[in-house]
């Protein structure tokens, strides 16, 4: 079983503010950069059967968050921790400078507090039998 998430699919209503989807397309760029899958989630079943497995399921498995829920801050807020975790590493391989991190932690931190509404991770478990 593999549980993964297709952070090109991920969604927040309203959009998010203009300084996070400036970080959010540099993340993605980052990530992509470094080999990874941005659409993991949806590649994973064929993977499965490419590798041999049978019976192979995948089940939607979205994180949603929406506000007003007891968990809403720190859910939502989970992408201001993204932002301070990684957001250097960002700037050093040149995809944002250091003020755009700061810009982007600031404006979604302000914008989770104030008017998001609802954020979907896209997320997938996906399962096989080894033959």
């Amino acid at each position: 079983m593999v549980l993964d998430y297709n952070h090109a699919s991920n969604g927040w209503e309203p959009d998010p503010p203009y300084e996070f989807k400036l970080f959010y397309n540099a993340f993605l760029a980052w990530r992509q950069k470094n080999g990874w899958d941005n659409e993991m989630a949806d590649h994973l079943a064929d993977l499965f059967r490419g590798a041999g497995l049978v019976d192979v399921n995948s089940q939607v498995q979205d994180e949603v968050v929406e506000r007003g829920e007891p968990e809403f801050a720190e859910r939502a807020g989970l992408w201001a921790e993204v932002i301070e975790n990684v957001g250097e590493q960002l700037a050093t391989a040149g995809l944002c400078t250091e003020r755009q991190v700061a810009e982007a932690r600031a404006s979604y931190t302000r914008w989770v507090k104030t008017e998001l509404v609802r954020q979907t991770l896209i997320m997938r478990a996906v399962t096989g039998i080894v033959p």
